[in-house]
């Protein structure tokens, strides 16, 4: 039984009633529904009503014409594909142009012939519905092959036209305009390695009448390689010659990849020695993992299966598992890094590091895991992080860490209203000791000296607001021979004398170091909160201020911080002016000590070193004028004239011959955060014209670890100019080694405190050792400083270090006495390269 269907409906559009009838009355007979519309206004209101199936207009109407009528419903939502007819009586050819040109479909002329209509009326609908079955074929086309990530392409041979679908222009990477149109054309997109291999294809088929199957690469614009699979076959003409090649190309880019990775993990997992497990994304259960993995665990692999992740970490929870791998889901990263705490078998636990990747092309998905035992990089990080947190050399809180614990103090004192005390003591002519004796003689008596400090300081005199750290007191070793004591929770401020008075008392016995007694006295300078300071720093400086002043007051005695104290303020004045005279009067001038290379001993660099030359006082240190100058402001100037005149200095050696010296320049903290810093070093550097990447700026850890985030993206300005970056001292400050790795650095030095030790101290040794196997894993030089003997040499040359500078091989020296030194190195290389 044929399914019943439903009557076609046409929208007659005429002004004239009579014409209209006579119209309906034929189209009616022949099976039309018709609705009617007397002008085009009235028309667009009825087509968007009933929805016809076609539309036959006339021309000529009030209100609005056929020409605006047509064009309207065009382009109505539901307009681009019905069929509109005009009618007129006229017979100009610019009106029927005009008509096709607003979007009809067909013009018909009156009078009509009313037994052709109906059928021209079918005829059109019959084109109309075939044209909208072919568009939707299309559409359906051109869906599938964007799923599939594939096109098609039509090659005619007699006249080489190439023809490539819309799909084949996102894969190759083009819009339709520049879409090959000839088939050399096509093979221009083909990569150059395979498209010999191509052609040959191509035209074996074409010879053998044969379709052909191909896998190659294309190289596209922007050197982006696509792989694509390319079926291919051909059409023969009346006499059975080849005269069309069609086919399809598919996109298997990411397939190849995944093909490829997957067989790359394969091989891993064979013959890593590393731990690898895989493991279902949906359930973490563990589905494969390699012998070092099963061994190191102490499971076999039947038992593993039985486990998920989380058995192997059980201080991972699922929830925090999940937000870990959420870029890996989302295809943000590859690849991610875990450290976790791994479980074996026997209960035993060790720390892993495991470098995570997602393999979605597994059924189900998979994570691949790469598990290290990071147990040695753990007990290194220990040592750094106690080389970062206490002195070395006393074992001691370092002046970083007692600042955290002074703050702490600081803040139970406020909410318990109590007072803290900080206790400054310096000994009095150390000095003389150490260039008597030597160092090693001074570094034991300071070790005695942070032993004696410590007895003295009692149970109830000791803070215990502070932790397990501090529950114990705090003694700490600010530097050289200084050192702090912090006092907390005490009722009276002078409570701080009767500590003093002890450690008075204490220091009359002798100290017995290296068959010598020593008698050494204490000058302690008191500052107590809140009177004193209301932050760790006030606290520190007024303690050195009272310090000071126990020192003129005859030195082994104590004396509280008070505002009258200025005697070390008005010496503080006179240096001041003096300072800011000498850099206009010229007074400042730059020592240079070479850097060597370990192994063949040639200069390779050289650190610039300021001096004063004050004209009654002489040589005045470093360690004198420098901070004052920080201190003051005065070390912007003097820095950016170090600047300048250590580029000048590199780009005369560099005119000399000497371009491969690196000259290293340190950098104060004050610099670094001056807004117009990075600006300022362009200056210099477009005056004096050095080569950038024979410079380098060096910083101390406590400098690029204030305000860390800053400090990073300025550092990565300077390295986009070409300069070398280093962190000088390394060990004495309080860096943290997560902030570390993402500081661009290219250098380490080794502080010298370290290097003096190193082959009869066991300890500097294996900090030393550490330093150097740290900067090698991270890519970084490693310089010693303060290299004094041959032993110290042999033991850094052993171990890796890469140069080293220091009173072995030269003390600092002047431009002109560098540049001979220089030379003389040159002649002798020059002399032992000549033919004999």
């Amino acid at each position: 039984m044929d399914e019943l269907q439903t009557a076609e409906v046409v929208l007659l559009v005429d002004d004239d009633p009579i014409l209209r009838k006579i119209i309906k009355g034929s189209l009616k007979k022949s099976g039309f529904d018709i609705v009617e519309a007397v002008n085009g206004k009235e028309a667009i209101a009825v087509f968007n009503e009933k929805h016809p199936d076609i539309v036959l207009l006339d021309v000529e109407m009030p209100i609005m014409d056929g020409f605006l009528t047509c064009e309207t419903i065009r382009n109505l939502p539901n307009g681009q594909y019905i069929p509109l007819v005009m009618a007129t009586g006229l017979d100009a050819d610019d009106a029927v142009n005009r008509a096709y040109e607003v979007g009809a479909t067909d013009f018909i002329t009156k009078p009509f012939n009313l037994a052709l209509l109906s059928h021209r009326l079918r005829y059109i609908l019959r084109s109309a519905r075939l044209l909208k079955d072919l568009n939707e074929s299309k559409t359906r086309l051109a869906t599938a092959q964007r799923i599939a990530q594939m096109g098609n392409w039509d090659w005619h041979l007699k006249n080489n036209a190439f023809h490539c679908s819309e799909e084949l222009c996102k894969i190759f990477g083009e819009t339709p305009e520049k879409l090959p149109k000839t088939y050399d054309a096509f093979l221009e997109l083909i990569h150059p390695d395979d498209c010999p291999e191509v052609k040959h294809n191509i035209q074996s088929a074409l010879k053998e009448k044969i379709s052909c199957n191909m896998e190659y690469r294309l190289s596209l614009k922007n050197g982006i390689t696509r792989i694509v699979h390319n079926q291919a076959e051909i059409t023969l003409d009346s006499h059975g010659n080849v005269s069309r090649m069609f086919g399809m190309i598919q996109d298997i880019t990411e397939r190849k990849q995944a093909e490829q990775r997957e067989a790359r993990l394969g091989r891993i997992l064979n013959a890593s020695s590393n731990e690898l497990l895989v493991f279902r994304a949906d359930t973490f259960r563990i589905v494969e993992a390699n012998k070092g993995a099963r061994q190191n665990l102490g499971y076999h692999m039947e038992e593993l299966r039985e486990l998920n992740i989380f058995n192997l970490m059980p201080e991972l929870t699922a929830e925090y598992f999940d937000s870990l791998i959420q870029p890996l889901q989302n295809k943000n990263k590859d690849q991610i890094t875990i450290e976790s705490s791994h479980r074996r078998k026997d209960g035993s636990r060790y720390p892993a590091e495991l470098r995570l990747q997602l393999v979605q092309t597994e059924t189900p998905p998979v994570f691949f895991a790469v598990v290290q035992d990071i147990s040695e990089r753990k007990k290194a990080d220990e040592k750094i992080r106690n080389l970062a947190y206490y002195d070395p050399l006393t074992h001691l809180p370092n002046r970083g860490l007692f600042q955290e614990y002074l703050n702490q103090a600081i803040q139970g004192a406020k909410r318990n209203h109590k007072n803290v005390a900080t206790l400054f003591i310096d000994l009095d002519r150390f000095k003389k000791i150490n260039d008597t004796l030597g160092h090693s003689v001074g570094d034991q008596l300071l070790k005695e000296v942070g032993n004696r400090l410590k007895s003295c300081i009692r149970a109830s005199d000791n803070i215990s607001c502070l932790g397990e750290k501090a529950a114990s007191g705090v003694v700490s070793r600010f530097g050289g021979d200084e050192f702090l004591i912090l006092l907390s929770d005490m009722n009276k401020a002078e409570s701080a004398s009767v500590v003093s008075k002890r450690i008075l008392l204490a220091f009359n016995v002798p100290f017995e170091t290296h068959n010598h007694d020593f008698r050494i006295t204490p000058s302690i300078g008191i500052s107590v909160y809140p009177e004193d300071g209301e932050d760790a720093e006030s606290l520190i400086k007024n303690a050195d201020t009272a310090m000071y002043h126990a020192k003129a007051k005859g030195r082994n005695n104590f004396q509280f911080y008070t505002n009258s104290m200025n005697v070390k303020s008005l010496e503080k004045l006179n240096l001041e002016a003096d300072l800011r005279k000498a850099l206009e009067k010229n007074q400042l001038i730059l020592h240079y000590q070479p850097q060597v290379d370990i192994q063949t001993g040639k200069i390779v660099g050289t650190e610039a070193l300021l001096r004063w030359k004050h004209p009654d006082q002489g040589m005045i240190p470093p360690n004198e004028f420098i901070p004052l100058a920080e201190e003051t402001g005065l070390i912007l100037p003097i820095g950016d004239w170090v600047f300048s005149t250590a580029c000048a200095q590199q780009k005369m050696w560099s005119d000399l011959g000497f371009d491969a010296i690196q000259v290293s320049i340190n950098l104060s903290f004050h610099q670094l955060r001056q807004h117009t810093f990075i600006q300022t070093i362009h200056d210099i550097l477009n005056t004096t014209k050095p080569n950038p990447e024979r410079l380098e700026l060096e910083l101390t850890e406590s400098v690029i670890m204030q305000n860390a985030e800053e400090t990073i993206r300025l550092l990565n300005n300077i390295k986009e100019m070409g300069i070398k970056l280093s962190v000088d001292d390394f060990g004495t400050g309080y860096s943290s080694l997560s902030y570390l790795k993402r500081f661009p650095i290219d250098t380490l030095k080794i502080d010298r405190s370290f290097v003096r030790d190193i082959v009869s101290d066991p300890d500097d040794a294996a900090i030393v050792k550490a330093i150097i196997a740290m900067a090698n894993s991270l890519n970084l030089k490693v310089i010693a400083e303060g290299v004094e003997t041959a032993q110290q040499l042999e033991f850094l040359r052993q171990h890796g270090c890469h140069e080293m500078q220091g009173y072995y091989f030269s003390e600092p020296l002047t431009a002109e006495a560098l540049t001979q030194l220089l030379t003389r190195e040159k002649d002798d290389s020059k002399h032992l390269n000549e033919p004999t």
